[in-house]
């Protein structure tokens, strides 16, 4: 809100917007990492598959088992998410979102390990990013201030298919009127 709050400063108007539901996207951008994971390594992952951190080697295991029609099934879900946001874009610039659901992870916090035990722990991470990902639209990830604890928090500017240049305009006219970017965190 103290985003929107900024770039209202600078002549922007703001509107609240209701999504599509992203969840599927969600869910479907795990299996389709999964996939081309796996067809990224597919030249090394055989002979190589030792190698390999126990996180990684599950996403690739996973995304060689995944089906075709599986996959096809997800790509069309895509599609008419991805036409959904477009029509989003009918009535707004761009949009404001979180990056993530909580404050940023420190450094204590060993997160390739947690992610790979905890039940629904990368669809909580990427509940927020997943879904542009998706659509195929960009969004630019920015500081916007500190929890009680001094870990940092983040949102993002989304903008619709091809809309780079207005999505770096706004970030980059937030950034003018902030400092949060030149504000180190405290290192746990």
């Amino acid at each position: 809100m103290r985003a929107a709050d900024v770039l209202r400063e600078r002549g922007a108007e703001t509107q609240p917007v209701e999504l599509p539901d992203s969840r599927p996207m969600v869910d479907g951008w795990v299996a389709c990492c999964c996939v081309d994971t796996a067809l990224a390594h597919a030249p090394y992952y055989e002979e190589r598959r030792a190698d390999y951190g126990s996180v990684l080697a599950a996403l690739i295991e996973q995304g060689l088992e995944w089906g075709g029609i599986e996959h096809a099934a997800i790509q069309i879900e895509r599609a008419k998410f991805a036409g959904a946001v477009a029509a989003l874009f009918t009535e707004v610039e761009a949009y404001l979102s979180p990056s993530l659901p909580y404050p940023t992870p420190t450094n204590a916090f060993t997160f390739m390990e947690a992610l790979g035990e905890e039940e629904g722990a990368v669809e909580r991470l990427i509940s927020f990013t997943a879904p542009q990902d998706m659509a195929g639209i960009p969004a630019m990830c920015l500081p916007g201030g500190f929890d009680a604890d001094g870990v940092p928090l983040g949102f993002q500017i989304v903008g619709p298919r091809l809309g780079e240049e207005q999505v770096l305009r706004a970030g980059h006219a937030y950034q003018e009127d902030t400092d949060w970017h030149a504000r180190l965190p405290l290192l746990a």
